[in-house]
């Protein structure tokens, strides 16, 4: 990968290039990962990948450091690179149906991923490129996680394979820049239809003829 140096219009490109990258759940985000970590080395900064394959699909955790060897104590700066599918792109208006395609109006960037939460990432390392060759008490760790949409599960192998020594975090996500002391959470529902026996056998009985209506069976 070509990756630019210079601020200003390297930074807006590099941004249009994350977006366009499909880090989609039924994707993956091993290219847009691959692609972070290039511009963090670029950066000067030390990276290690963290490649997963989840029920087929290709993901990866890319980790970012000043130094190649992991501190007793650091401060993590982490943000997702995966994002929620886009849904129809007849309504991404702002970026001529095309969800990865990363426009500018009135100074405003639309595209998937825009806020939640590639762009965090670059704005992280474009801020944090001051401190790569500084001397810190407690050095930063750059990281980019994967399956923010399915159960934080890229952060889980993260800590279960312990890549971070970590008592601080920074993480990434749309606020409407105000500070956020606590994530959202996840919560997990339920829902139980308490039929009858003789619902249960109507049901059954209904589905193995042959008059089943679709909708009968798209219920089921």
């Amino acid at each position: 990968l070509e990756i630019n140096s210079g601020a200003g219009l390297s930074l807006l490109e590099n941004c249009r290039r994350l977006v366009g990258l499909d880090s989609t759940p039924s994707h993956g985000n091993l290219a847009a990962a691959e692609f972070a970590g290039e511009l963090c080395r670029a950066a000067g900064l030390h990276v290690e990948y963290q490649r997963e394959s989840v029920a087929g699909v290709e993901q990866c955790n890319v980790i970012a450091r000043p130094s190649a060897q992991m501190p007793s104590e650091e401060n993590l700066f982490q943000t997702h690179l995966d994002t929620c599918d886009p849904g129809h792109f007849g309504h991404w208006s702002k970026t001529q149906s095309n969800p990865f395609n990363a426009s500018i109006y009135a100074d405003v960037m639309y595209g998937l991923g825009t806020a939640d939460s590639k762009l965090d990432f670059l704005c992280k390392l474009e801020a944090l490129k001051d401190y790569v060759s500084r001397p810190m008490k407690k050095p930063f760790v750059l990281v980019g996680t994967f399956g923010a949409k399915d159960g934080m599960t890229g952060a889980i192998k993260l800590i279960r394979r312990k890549k971070l020594n970590a008592r601080r975090a920074f993480i990434g996500e749309p606020t409407d820049m105000r500070l956020g002391t606590a994530g959202p959470g996840l919560a997990v529902v339920e829902i139980s239809i308490p039929f009858s026996d003789e619902e249960h056998v109507y049901r059954r009985d209904h589905d193995l003829k042959e008059s089943s209506s679709t909708q009968s069976k798209m219920f089921a």
